[in-house]
């Protein structure tokens, strides 16, 4: 008799099992990507966790993008306000130094053409301190500045006493001095020494020193023009 071939043995219930298996497989639960086919190729599909981080990503960077744009605007903001300040405040230093200019003993001030006027005229602050005491000088070198004459009869009256005043006259519109000065003495001690002076010789030139009450040219020259 003829045996049955050694092996696995083929039951109802077995091959019912594994029928069941074919169907259940199927329907399992898919992996973090699903498998699809274009074209007669399988193609990875993105699950749906995977679109959910892409959209979660993208509304991150945009909100950082937003963020950085927020930052640039307020920077920009908080410098043009500091410009403002800053040129504001430039202008209050300026207003303050043009306002005490005198106490810093410059004037930032335009200068005014009737004051620049008044220093070369008679009725200047410098030509009012003439007195009976005052001393007038002439016969020196005209064509040098006023500064130079001033400060060279300073020098030359120097041992006589105590310098108060040295007054040169000039042109004002050719601002050349009028050849004459007036000198004053601290109280008049010193005078006589000063009109002993008269003859004397400066810078190569012979001086006249006499009292300015004397001379025509002690009134003055109301707004003379030259």
């Amino acid at each position: 008799s003829l045996l049955p071939p050694m092996g696995k043995k083929h039951t109802k219930s077995s091959i019912a099992s594994d029928d069941d298996d074919k169907t259940k497989r199927p329907n399992e639960p898919s992996t973090s990507t699903n498998v699809g086919k274009r074209n007669g190729k399988s193609v990875l599909k993105p699950c749906s966790e995977s679109k959910s981080n892409l959209k979660k990503q993208k509304i991150h960077k945009e909100k950082s993008e937003e963020t950085v744009e927020d930052k640039i605007i307020v920077e920009m903001t908080v410098m043009k306000k500091s410009i403002k300040d800053l040129s504001e405040d430039m202008k209050k230093i300026q207003e303050v130094l043009l306002t005490n200019a005198h106490l810093l003993g410059v004037s930032l001030k335009r200068e005014n053409p009737e004051e620049a006027k008044e220093t070369c005229c008679f009725d200047c602050e410098d030509a009012k301190g003439n007195n009976h005491q005052t001393i007038f000088v002439t016969g020196f070198e005209k064509l040098r500045t006023r500064d130079e004459i001033k400060k060279a009869l300073s020098n030359f009256f120097f041992f006589c006493g105590e310098i108060t005043r040295v007054f040169v006259p000039i042109e004002c519109k050719t601002r050349v001095p009028l050849g004459f000065a007036f000198i004053n003495l601290r109280n008049g001690v010193g005078n006589e020494k000063a009109l002993a002076l008269n003859g004397k010789s400066m810078g190569g030139r012979k001086l006249e020193v006499t009292l300015a009450r004397g001379r025509g040219e002690y009134y003055g020259f109301n707004d003379f023009d030259g």
